[in-house]
Formats: C-alpha cells, structure tokens, sequence
C-alpha cells in the first residue's frame, strides 16, 4: 500500500481502491519467499460491500 499516494482518497474511490489491492495481490504473488502467499479483502460502507478480493 506504499505506492499508493493518498490513501484517503484512495478510499474514496472504488476503482482506485480496487486497483490498489491488485497491485498488492500482484507483489504478494512475486514475492512468495516473504511468506504471504494469499490476500482476501471485503470493503463494507454502511452496509454495502464495494470491493472483494
């Protein structure tokens, strides 16, 4: 999440958010030797779901 610039408006922003969390996907997949080998993510804001991974 370091690449991301404004994580407060990152948060405002559901494409942006989404992007943001395949980009970390895409490193955590890169980098197995780190020991995290998966990443799951819900988002809910009052009530709705707005992002899943």
């Amino acid at each position: 999440m370091t690449k991301v610039p404004d994580l407060e408006e990152t948060l405002k922003s559901e494409s942006r958010f989404k992007e943001a969390l395949a980009d970390l996907q895409a490193w955590i997949s890169s980098q197995p030797s780190l020991g995290v080998t998966e990443l799951r993510s819900e988002v809910v804001i009052d009530g709705q779901g707005f992002a899943e991974c």
